[in-house]
Parts: structure tokens; sequence; C-alpha cells
């Protein structure tokens, strides 16, 4: 792509950034899932950089990228970057930004059988 063989297009970089995960080089396929996320946002695409940050502990990363959701992101979506969220605080040792982000979670009913029992573990923490 850089040389202008491949042309740089979303579904190239994405190609590229599964390449790069495969691969377990996961720095390398968050950085092409971001340039395809830049291109055209999508809430497949940010779920997945997140996930990726979440493995390669790059916390501080994920809770900034969770804060706003992709246009395409619907309830349940924003549930599941909360949740994601949550995961990165608790990692982080921030318990208070953890529950609030948890408590955001559960308030979807998709997510609630995942985030409720961080909230209450978070909960009794405090």
């Amino acid at each position: 792509m850089d040389k202008g063989a491949v042309k740089r297009s979303t579904k190239n970089l994405d190609t590229l950034g599964n390449y790069w995960q495969q691969a377990k080089e996961l720095d390398s396929a968050i950085t092409a899932y971001r340039k395809a996320y830049d291109m055209k946002p999508t809430v497949k695409t940010q779920l997945k950089i997140v996930r990726l940050m979440l493995q390669d502990k790059q916390y501080q990363s994920a809770t900034q990228f969770t804060l706003k959701a992709a246009p395409n992101a619907d309830g349940g979506d924003k549930a599941e970057l909360a949740y994601l969220r949550g995961m990165a605080y608790f990692e982080l040792e921030q318990p208070a930004n953890a529950l609030k982000a948890m408590k955001t979670a559960a308030q979807s009913k998709d997510m609630q059988a995942v985030a409720g029992p961080w909230v209450n573990f978070l909960q009794d923490q405090g």
C-alpha cells in the first residue's frame, strides 16, 4: 500500500489488519485497523480495535477510544464499548471508573449478564 501497488481502501486496510492479527502482531494490526476506521468509522472495526488494545495491554488507549461510539453504533454496541472501557479501567486499577462504565453497560439487556456480576464485584470491593 505504501508503495502504491495495492490501493489504500477500507477493505484492504481491514484485510491487512486481519493478517497482522493472525500473525499475533497486535500493534501492527491495531495500526491497520485504525487507518481503516479513520477512513470509514464503523462499530465493528471500533470493537475489533478495542479488543486488540486490551489484548496488547494498551488500557489507557482503550479507555479513550471507547468514549465516542462509531456513527453506526446502536444501544447494544455502546453498552459493549462501555463494558470494554470498564475492563480497561479495571486493569488500570481505577475501580471507580470501572464501576461507572460497568453500570452503563449493565443498563443494556444484551450486556446485563456479563456486566452485572462486574458491578456487584466492584461494589463489594469499594
